[in-house]
């Protein structure tokens, strides 16, 4: 289909996630007080970043070039989603057990949770 419309929506949608999620990303790393000992932090939230930015990548070219589409770039690109999802999941879970073992304001029902 040669008149195939390109989804401004999604596009939006897409560039609004990254640049949201790029703001969120820049504004913890400009909140880490000791680079020295958080730079396992800021290393893994620029990863992050750049998984970002790579699915907006992939997602701009199959919305201008629908035609080149192929099982291989779609298997590469939900390989790009699975890193990024699992890679913020980990990201998340290791704060959450850094809030819950070394932070003694927490409640005990957080604790249990």
């Amino acid at each position: 289909d040669k008149h195939h419309g390109v989804d401004w929506f999604e596009i939006m949608e897409s560039l609004f996630v990254l640049l949201v999620g790029f703001t969120a990303i820049m504004c913890h790393i400009v909140s880490i007080h000791d680079f020295v000992e958080e730079a396992d932090l800021a290393v893994k939230l620029i990863c992050f970043c750049t998984l970002m930015v790579c699915q907006y990548i992939f997602i701009m070219y199959m919305q201008f070039h629908p035609d080149a589409i192929n099982l291989r770039m779609l298997t590469f690109c939900g390989s790009l989603s699975l890193l990024a999802i699992m890679h913020l999941f980990l990201f998340e879970y290791e704060h959450f057990l850094d809030l819950v073992t070394h932070h003694h304001h927490v409640s005990a029902t957080l604790k249990v949770s």
